[in-house]
């Protein structure tokens, strides 16, 4: 069975194994006891904020937000 979910609780209670992807890719896969909540919601966040975040540098599709070019 593939149980695709962003409510962890439910993915905690049935999974045997967890995959993480973030934009569309791959992050982390493996049995869910190598997994806690806060891990997993760091991995599919991480990047993800400072990609979109003023001052970042660069936006979600990697071109310059930087005011000053």
């Amino acid at each position: 069975m593939l149980v695709i979910s962003h409510n962890l609780a439910d993915v905690f209670a049935v999974a045997d194994r967890i995959a993480v992807l973030r934009l569309g890719r791959l992050v982390s896969s493996g049995p869910v006891e190598d997994y806690d909540t806060q891990s997993t919601v760091e991995l599919i966040t991480t990047g993800t904020l400072n990609s979109v975040a003023p001052g970042s540098g660069t936006d979600a599709k990697g071109a310059s937000n930087d005011p000053e070019g």
